[in-house]
């Protein structure tokens, strides 16, 4: 059975950054708490815990001597605040791409303070970049989806941002729509400014994913459980290929996937380290190569 390991994927650059500083601060001798999941792939949070790492949800918790650390997703300016009043040492790991997100949703908001409009988030309610991304709304911040349509807000003034993991072809779908009401409620006088926010990195892989797993006779796809860009990025491999299983790693094989396989392709979230798929291809080899076609 041959055994390949898709070459464009990876962990994005913003999570590797992340992971990087947090190695850092480890191998420095801080004590590091990660606010939140550093990232959404439990396995990869859990090598960096036993390194030393330690997970908080609240900015007063822990060692106040302890570093902070800022994950990926970002944060509201709240939690900067909150930080500074403690006198909490942090490490800033934002996402340049959602740093620079967050800058343009601010300046959205203000924008939409003075002419009386709102800003729509195409998100993903409870996603911890569209809680960061909403604290720089001013308060005029709406999170929004295809089946949530905001239509009190038609009338208004708008400019409209999405997530930077979310699905490129559903926030299309939803500016379809949003465009379709506000012609049918006689409103496309009102100011509208549409922003095409999702990152690259994840947008540019939907090609490259769907040639690999169609190229191959069964896909597995390493993804943490609430990694949004990795049910985004499975739905695609399942379309390309019906042979495709999610799981979070080599302790969910099932041997019945093999029979017949004689070419097996390895693919993951932004969120999956190279190093989880390299372990996949090692187990596979070692238990179950010798399965008969």
């Amino acid at each position: 059975m041959e055994i390949l390991i898709d070459a464009s994927a990876g962990c994005c650059p913003g999570v590797v950054k992340a992971i990087r500083k947090a190695e850092q601060a480890i191998g420095e001798g801080r004590p590091l708490l990660s606010l939140g999941q550093i990232v959404h792939n439990e396995r990869e949070a859990e090598r960096l815990q036993k390194q030393g790492m330690r997970t908080v949800l609240h900015v007063d918790e822990g060692d106040a001597a302890g570093y902070m650390l800022i994950r990926a997703h970002g944060e509201p300016p709240s939690t900067y605040a909150a930080l500074d009043a403690g006198k909490r040492p942090y490490i800033d790991a934002t996402c340049p791409v959602v740093l620079r997100l967050q800058r343009k949703v601010g300046e959205a908001a203000l924008r939409m303070e003075k002419s009386g409009g709102y800003v729509l988030l195409f998100a993903k309610s409870g996603h911890p970049e569209a809680t960061g991304l909403m604290g720089h709304t001013r308060g005029l911040g709406r999170i929004v989806s295809l089946e949530d349509l905001p239509m009190d807000t038609l009338h208004h003034p708008l400019e409209i941002f999405a997530q930077t993991t979310m699905d490129p072809e559903a926030y299309e779908a939803f500016l379809h729509r949003i465009l379709q009401e506000r012609d049918r409620l006689r409103a496309p006088s009102a100011e509208l400014h549409i922003h095409r926010t999702i990152c690259g990195f994840v947008a540019n892989r939907k090609e490259s994913l769907t040639r690999f797993a169609s190229s191959v006779d069964l896909l597995l796809f390493l993804t943490g459980k609430e990694s949004s860009n990795g049910k985004y990025l499975f739905s695609l491999a399942l379309k390309a290929n019906a042979a495709a299983h999610a799981l979070g790693g080599p302790d969910e094989l099932q041997p019945e996937w093999f029979r017949g396989v004689r070419r097996l392709g390895i693919s993951g979230a932004t969120s999956t380290p190279v190093w989880q798929m390299e372990e996949l291809a090692r187990v596979i080899r070692e238990h179950y190569a010798s399965i008969e076609f």
